[in-house]
């Protein structure tokens, strides 16, 4: 078992202060060392953050306490059925903090309206953790406009040799990011195109277990996305920009 898989299930609850000391050490030290639990830490206390910031102006929709109490109902059922289940004070927390949260998405505008009826599965996962990254303000895990450095640091991080990032006149290049989708490490290369972010992630082919076709051209979530397939890797060039400016600085990137 991935030592990282363990670590996971319990790094909400390691910042919540709620594990005791001796797994809470387990972690600390853990977390010393691995760049992608860190990376893992920093993505929730940014859109921990985010919510904190736009929670002040929100206003709850007027039906968020029905739902919280008819959350809390079927909480108490799966307790009653489950002893590993928390106590009910949690669960009251759990199901607060849930539709809290979901409802805050929604007023902050982290869940766009879909520009396209039928999505692909991949695109939705990149674009959702491309608006995620852009509405949190996030830094990145990276910073520095020369395609050698920004390959070196990717190095052991992905479990893929990480082709070296391109410059032209139209994107200018920023960094990189270490993403954790689809059940793998994947490679984010950040571009600037007018003060809006560009995103060109880039991932094994083999191990997205999900049915989808590449070649994709659309715009999810109001962003443009284009996906391809290149010698085992799969580029997928998410952005804040029309899918024509976007499919130009694909077509050159595929002409590298």
């Amino acid at each position: 078992m991935n030592p990282c898989d363990s670590i996971d299930a319990d790094l909400d609850a390691f910042r919540d202060g709620m594990l005791g000391k001796k797994r809470e050490n387990e972690i600390q030290n853990h977390l010393k060392t691995c760049v992608f639990c860190n990376s893992k830490m920093k993505q929730s206390a940014d859109l921990e953050q985010a919510l904190k910031e736009n929670a002040a102006t929100w206003i709850p929709p007027e039906n968020l306490w029905s739902r919280i109490q008819s959350s809390v109902s079927q909480q108490k059922s799966t307790q009653q059925s489950s002893p590993k289940f928390y106590n009910s004070r949690y669960s009251w927390m759990a199901a607060a903090m849930m539709l809290l949260t979901i409802s805050l998405l929604f007023s902050m505008d982290i869940i766009r309206k879909d520009a396209s009826k039928q999505t692909d599965p991949v695109a939705a996962v990149l674009v959702n953790e491309f608006h995620t990254f852009v509405i949190s303000r996030r830094n990145l895990d990276f910073v520095d406009n020369q395609p050698a450095a920004i390959r070196e640091w990717f190095g052991s991080k992905v479990d893929f040799r990480a082709p070296k990032p391109i410059q032209v006149k139209s994107m200018q290049l920023a960094g990189g990011r270490l993403c954790n989708m689809l059940n793998q490490r994947i490679a984010s290369y950040m571009y600037r195109s007018n003060g809006a972010w560009v995103s060109l992630y880039i991932m094994k082919s083999e191990p997205v277990d999900i049915d989808q076709s590449y070649g994709t051209e659309t715009v999810v979530q109001g962003y443009g996305y284009i996906g391809w397939e290149i010698n085992g890797l799969h580029y997928s060039l998410v952005g804040d920009i029309d899918v024509d400016r976007l499919r130009q600085f694909a077509n050159e990137l595929k002409a590298t």
